[in-house]
């Protein structure tokens, strides 16, 4: 019987072919300008997925990443429209435009890009909103909108000035639902609030966030011990952020090395004194394969011994 290898998902590929989506913009916009939608729920400390001292990390680097994404937003990118087309199949209005981006009026660095717009039975101008939700994450919209989704649609109708919007959701892949979002004045004024002095104290004057605002991992009145209560505790937090930073900049230094490696080897594997100590190539096992990026991994958990080979110690 003839076996297929299905080939691995490829998640910088997948970002590149996903990112230039239908837009009402010429260019790119670079996310570090600006405080978006997938920001404002870690800012807050309502994400269950980042902090705001991750947020800050990323409008602070000096050179925007490299774009990739997980398989599961992948398909819900590629999903979206077909989301979106059935608010419009069950008789909800008529989608005008697609993936539109909004500033607000006063506070420049407040955006956000709706999945679309559309028009209402009633001829009223509707933000919409497209999310593909798998069984584990199901449970969470049990009773509404999770928070850090409410956050999100909430800045872009902030952004917008728009008064309502509505999520249309895929529930594993078999279920539509559609949950309407009123615009909250006073969350708004909080969310704009809190994003503002991030921007001004942190962003601009690239000082990172308090460990604990935005933690997006305690929930309201959940037992917490003050940092400053504890001999030693500040200091050590402070450490800790520290060392978080400088790994974040030794990762982006080796990923420089690494390429700079594999481009001047044109992909070849390395070797030395007759052993190959590194390879892009996939890597076959009895019953697996392991992906070429891992192999470059595996080969290179032999740090130690490779480094004293060079040195002439073994």
């Amino acid at each position: 019987m003839q076996q297929h290898k299905t080939p691995e998902f490829d998640g910088v590929a997948a970002a590149s072919a996903t990112v230039q989506k239908p837009s009402n913009t010429d260019a790119v916009i670079d996310r570090r300008t600006y405080i978006g939608g997938s920001d404002i729920g870690a800012i807050c400390g309502v994400s269950p997925y980042k902090t705001a001292m991750d947020v800050y990390l990323d409008k602070v680097e000096v050179e925007p990443s490299q774009r990739t994404m997980s398989e599961t937003m992948y398909w819900g990118v590629l999903l979206e429209a077909s989301i979106l087309a059935e608010w419009e199949a069950r008789g909800c209005g008529t989608i005008t435009k697609s993936q539109v981006h909004y500033e607000h009026p006063e506070f420049g660095w407040a955006r956000g890009t709706a999945d679309a717009i559309g028009i209402d039975s009633t001829g009223t101008a509707v933000l919409l909103e497209a999310k593909k939700i798998g069984d584990s994450a199901a449970r969470e919209w049990s009773e509404g909108i999770p928070n850090h989704y409410l956050y999100q649609v909430q800045w872009y109708l902030c952004a917008a000035q728009l008064r309502r919007a509505e999520v249309c959701v895929l529930f594993s892949g078999s279920r539509w639902e559609r949950y309407v979002v009123e615009a909250d004045q006073g969350l708004q004024q909080h969310m704009l609030a809190q994003a503002k002095s991030f921007w001004e104290r942190n962003v601009l004057c690239e000082i990172p966030p308090s460990p604990l605002k935005g933690a997006g991992v305690a929930e309201a009145g959940e037992p917490s011990i003050d940092i400053e209560s504890v001999p030693g505790m500040l200091d050590n937090v402070q450490q800790m952020l520290d060392l978080k930073l400088q790994i974040k900049d030794l990762g982006e230094a080796l990923e420089s090395v690494e390429k700079q490696l594999k481009e001047a080897s044109g992909g070849l594997a390395l070797s030395l004194n007759g052993k190959v100590i590194a390879s892009w190539k996939e890597v076959q096992r009895k019953g697996y394969t392991v992906a070429a990026s891992v192999a470059w991994q595996f080969v290179w958990a032999q740090a130690n011994k490779i480094r004293k080979i060079i040195q002439g110690d073994a």
